[in-house]
């Protein structure tokens, strides 16, 4: 199965597998307890499955968690489109000092430029 998690089709896919978790394929179809020699047979075999239960369990809450991540992180870039900076990260600030005559003390882009007292 595969998801869509992004907006490039090329990239930003998420491929779920799931093993096939039947009783044949576990090999615990066939288990037999008739005597003490197929019962510990039996044990064995049970113990096998369990762990490729568990291990399949395990991946698929790894699927879960990443499905759960890529989805806050959606959320909360809905909720916090970028903005634009009020002053551009290439702008220069040169100050002057001493101020010319009748001028500002510094130049733009400054946010608070104060005139100069005479």
């Amino acid at each position: 199965m595969e998801f869509l998690i992004g907006t490039d089709t090329a990239v930003d896919t998420f491929t779920v597998s799931i093993g096939n978790m039947d009783s044949a394929t576990l090999g615990v179809d066939a288990v037999s307890i008739a005597t003490q020699a197929d019962a510990k047979t039996a044990v064995g075999l049970i113990d096998t499955a369990i762990d490729d239960v568990s291990t399949q369990r395990a991946t698929l809450g790894a699927y879960q968690n990443r499905l759960e991540h890529t989805i806050n992180n959606l959320n909360t870039a809905a909720e916090n489109p970028p903005r634009p900076s009020p002053v551009s990260a290439t702008s220069t600030w040169r100050w002057r000092w001493p101020p010319s005559p009748g001028t500002r003390s510094c130049s733009r882009p400054v946010p608070r430029c104060w005139p100069r007292r005479t």
